[in-house]
């Protein structure tokens, strides 16, 4: 009997382990606990609501855009970041000198940019020089080399361009018949989370 209690108590401790690993790792891979993906923008009464159940809110913007900078043309991944993202996780950038990998809590400022390191040897940039996404001139300042909640699709095979969502807008990029993914992201409390999903 005292085996039998032990044996499953032991593996009762093993399995909620488990689950709180799994979790934790899933909501790293999200970058939040909870995502909502749109090919428009969501009523504003969801992000009312959220409010009210008290979860922390980021939201991105993923869509496609050529760039075009010393003659040189680039397809690319144009990635549009609040500044809470990412809300579990972290990025990972790295400087000119490209030797030292730094952890990221936030993506980056308004006025700048962060690429993937094929971005500039594609359009013959260095760190620091201005890069134009649509009517926008940004700088850019940090090589991209991990991103908690990068998708899988087509589209992020492409070389990447983070920029602050309050830049969207001004680059005049999207217009009405745009292929645009929308994340909602979401966490906070599992049971303020659960109230929000049956809401």
């Amino acid at each position: 009997l005292l085996i039998a209690v032990t044996s499953s108590t032991a593996i009762a401790l093993f399995s909620d382990r488990l689950e709180r690993t799994m979790t934790d790792q899933t909501a790293e891979f999200l970058a939040a606990d909870m995502v909502i993906t749109s090919h428009a923008p969501i009523p504003d009464a969801w992000l009312e609501k959220a409010t009210q159940f008290r979860l922390s809110q980021a939201q991105t913007v993923e869509f496609s855009s050529v760039l075009i900078e010393h003659d040189e043309l680039l397809l690319s991944g144009i990635k549009a970041v609040s500044d809470r993202y990412p809300l579990r996780g972290f990025l990972k950038s790295i400087t000119a000198n490209y030797s030292t990998e730094t952890i990221e809590r936030q993506g980056p400022k308004p006025g700048f940019a962060w690429v993937d390191k094929r971005v500039l040897s594609a359009l013959k940039l260095n760190l620091g020089d201005p890069i134009t996404v649509g009517e926008k001139q940004l700088t850019t300042s940090k090589i991209i080399t991990y991103e908690p909640d990068k998708q899988g699709d087509v589209y992020s095979l492409s070389p990447r361009v983070m920029i602050n969502k309050q830049d969207l807008q001004v680059t005049g990029v999207i217009q009405p018949g745009s292929h645009v993914h929308y994340f909602f992201q979401f966490s906070g409390e599992p049971a303020q989370l659960s109230e929000f999903k049956r809401w």
